[in-house]
């Protein structure tokens, strides 16, 4: 049984690659989180570099369609499906 995941999600906004950048970096890099503990779910990136940076530093990449274009928000209900049974705490 795994007992630690790490997840975020990131959609289109530049800012929020930015952001998740830097959150990836940190967890992995400082924190000394195992790169298949973290999660980063994407809806909608369409940034050429970002999707092969996230695999170059190992981590596990989960595309997933936005929840609801009417209220980008929604979309990080996205990310319970991926931990639904899966035995993490």
């Amino acid at each position: 049984m795994n007992s630690l995941a790490i997840s975020c999600i990131v959609d289109q906004p530049r800012y929020l690659m930015a952001q998740s950048f830097i959150w990836v970096s940190c967890v992995l890099d400082i924190q000394k989180v195992p790169p298949k503990n973290v999660f980063v779910h994407v809806a909608g990136i369409r940034d050429p570099k970002f999707i092969p940076w996230l695999t170059s530093r190992g981590v596990n990449v989960v595309a997933v369609a936005p929840f609801d274009p009417r209220n980008p928000y929604c979309n990080k209900l996205r990310q319970l499906e991926t931990f639904a049974g899966a035995g993490f705490d």
